[in-house]
């Protein structure tokens, strides 16, 4: 491996390599969690004092929708990558567990077969993520089969004929359905979230032969100058730009 290319991917190789890779997974992953768990309790009380349950089909405003997805969805794509990417250079779990441990026979044996459930979590996470995180070109092909169901056949046909002014929408409300439709989803995700968190804790028992304490370490103040430094660095890796 070239210099350039030797600080994309981290080396795994020792038992202490696994269990490094799987420490960093299990921070990160415990760190988002815990936000994102917040903001669907926060989603769930907006819902409650609007009372949506009751009257799904109110109108609301879009900004409480458009605020509470960005948040969910932020969080949500991060541990999505965290969990699910397979992608060269990736760090997750998926990535662990379908292609990593197979380099090391003794962690594969420890770590054993994952059990159906887990497997088609991760599945569906890596399906999700690379569904969720790039924009498919089936969203505009849906778009127009969609459009030929919903228009009148007058109206489709002028959408495809006149390209000039380009048409922009934006709606003002929304009905209630859209936040519990938002809330549902993001529940079921969260089951998976903890699901795949507690195996993560599972394989690391095995590894280190002993139960994991995650112990949170609060801090009273994040300085800047030392903390931006991983993300400079990261960024200078992917490039083949950093030097020792």
């Amino acid at each position: 491996m070239s210099n350039k290319q030797q600080y994309k991917q981290f080396t795994v190789n020792s038992s202490s390599d696994y269990i490094v890779y799987l420490r960093q997974l299990i921070i990160q992953v415990h760190k988002l969690m815990k936000t994102y768990n917040k903001y669907v309790e926060n989603l769930s009380n907006v819902i409650d004092d609007l009372n949506l349950r009751e009257n799904e089909k109110q109108s609301i405003d879009i900004e409480i929708y458009d605020d509470n997805n960005a948040k969910i969805q932020y969080v949500g794509s991060k541990l999505l990558n965290l969990f699910g990417d397979l992608a060269t250079g990736a760090l997750s779990y998926y990535k662990f567990r379908k292609t990593l441990i197979k380099r090391n026979n003794l962690v594969k044996s420890q770590l054993g077969t994952l059990p159906e459930e887990v497997l088609s979590i991760l599945k569906n996470f890596n399906e999700l993520r690379n569904w969720g995180l790039h924009e498919p070109e089936s969203l505009l092909n849906a778009h127009l089969e969609n459009i030929g169901k919903l228009w009148r056949p007058e109206d489709v046909q002028k959408y495809l004929a006149n390209f000039n002014p380009i048409s922009v929408p934006y709606f003002k409300q929304i009905e209630g359905k859209w936040l519990i439709s938002l809330y549902e989803e993001s529940a079921k995700l969260s089951e998976g979230h903890e699901i795949l968190y507690n195996s993560m804790l599972s394989d690391y028992s095995k590894l280190i032969e002993q139960e994991p304490i995650v112990k949170e370490n609060h801090i009273a103040l994040r300085p800047f100058e030392s903390e931006i430094m991983l993300p400079i660095t990261s960024f200078k890796m992917q490039k083949g730009k950093y030097k020792n």
